[in-house]
């Protein structure tokens, strides 16, 4: 028997790596979208793509429009902002994002910002001139109710740059090529990320003519920032408080009685008689 040489093994062993790789890189298409890590100051492109078939994202979640409208002196900006987020076969969130000019708006859309992705990991931004909603889709948490906000992007309409240039990664700045005018929709933001949860914590800002147009907080849909799940909101906290004070105070009332200590076996479970009253 001839046995191989370790070292001719290794090569041969190599070569074959290195060909496989090669075919496996031709046939996998590269990811289009560009990282946008925080602190980013500088220009990011936002590359163009198509999100295909389901748009962007596997499952809609929630589509949400908001009207901005805002004047300086003729100058006026006047349009809808479309907000959108998909749950991925990976069970993380994707962020759609789309401004339509009305009639009305006389000014060239410069730029759009979108606030909050504090500490949202994972981020990577991408546009597309695509309906991403078609003829409309249903979105799950709105009961199934038939979605179509979003609109093809006009020409001319497309994005140059992007920045999230905060340390913590609030908020996403990104700059139009040549503007959005009257009766024209610009090219919609593709955000993925690594976040789970989401709520109508978002604002998004529409710059153009030297005045800016908000939305406001709740303005549209975003990430729900690190460990704000587990925050109480602030009209709960006298509640919880009560909640604690209330058995303390019986507890001090039964021992001043001389009632002694509760007797567990005494204590009835919400079953029985309670179960199904409402």
């Amino acid at each position: 028997m001839i046995r191989k040489h370790p070292i001719t093994v290794s090569v041969s062993t190599a070569l074959g790596v290195v060909l496989f790789s090669a075919v496996m890189a031709a046939e996998t298409p590269a990811n289009a979208q560009s990282a946008l890590p925080p602190g980013t100051t500088s220009g990011i492109s936002v590359p163009t793509i198509s999100p295909g078939v389901p748009p962007f994202g596997d499952t809609l979640l929630l589509e949400f429009q908001t009207a901005v409208t805002a004047t300086n002196g003729s100058n006026v900006i006047s349009g809808n902002v479309t907000s959108a987020v998909f749950r991925s076969s990976s069970g993380f969130l994707d962020f759609a994002y789309q401004f339509t000019a009305n009639p009305s708006n006389n000014v060239a859309i410069g730029a759009i910002s979108i606030v909050t992705f504090q500490n949202v990991a994972g981020l990577s931004i991408a546009q597309t001139s695509d309906d991403i909603d078609g003829s409309g889709l249903a979105a799950v948490d709105a009961g199934g109710a038939i979605q179509d906000h979003f609109a093809a992007g006009s020409p001319t309409t497309s994005f140059s740059s992007a920045s999230r240039p905060n340390a913590n990664g609030d908020g996403i700045n990104t700059t139009l090529t040549t503007g959005v005018n009257a009766n024209t929709n610009a090219y919609t933001i593709l955000v993925t990320t690594q976040a789970t949860s989401y709520a109508l914590l978002g604002s998004i800002s529409v710059q153009g003519g030297g005045i800016s147009a908000f939305t406001g907080t709740g303005g549209a849909v975003s990430p729900v920032p690190l460990g704000a799940e587990s925050a109480p909101e602030p009209g709960a906290l006298p509640l919880l408080v009560l909640a604690g004070v209330g058995p303390m105070l019986y507890l001090v009332r039964r021992k001043r009685s001389g009632a002694g200590s509760i007797d567990a076996s005494n204590i009835q479970s919400p079953s029985g008689d309670f179960a199904g009253r409402t």
